[in-house]
């Protein structure tokens, strides 16, 4: 799971903190439910400190997927999502496309994610691409947000 802290102010995104937060695969017998469990239980413990003083959280919700174990994945942010909105009642929810288009194509790969966040914040220090394609998706969702949010003033 990517996540960014930033501020916005004058029109510039400036990246405070970023990071990943994962699991390890469990080398249990438990069954894959309970696998399942324990890795939502992880995410959200160490999700939850990072939202709970926050202004705004952004969060880019999966669509679906075709795969079953992809959709344990879709279901899992789908549910933490969920839980972190009680904790902090300020998500706002960007989908695939709109952050897509943020990079200015409905089809970017994960590598133009990344090189678009790469050149919007050529300072940042993005780890191995498996990572950074996490955090870089966690950026563009706050310009796919803010987007969303000028948009809705014009109206």
């Amino acid at each position: 799971w990517g996540y960014s802290i930033a501020t916005y102010t004058n029109n510039q995104l400036d990246i405070l903190d970023y990071g990943i937060v994962q699991t390890k695969p469990s080398k249990t017998k438990d069954r894959q439910n309970i696998k399942d469990y324990l890795r939502c239980q992880h995410l959200y413990s160490h999700l939850l400190p990072l939202v709970k003083d926050i202004d705004r959280i952004v969060v880019e919700l999966p669509t679906g997927s075709q795969a079953s174990r992809a959709m344990v994945s879709y279901a899992t942010c789908i549910a933490i999502t969920a839980c972190l909105s009680h904790a902090n009642p300020n998500v706002h929810i960007v989908t695939p496309y709109q952050v897509k288009h943020i990079v200015d194509s409905s089809t970017a790969s994960k590598d133009d994610v990344i090189d678009w966040v790469k050149h919007k914040h050529p300072n940042l220090n993005l780890p191995s691409k498996t990572k950074a394609e996490h955090i870089c998706d966690s950026i563009v969702a706050i310009y796919a947000y803010l987007t969303q949010e000028d948009l809705l003033r014009k109206l």
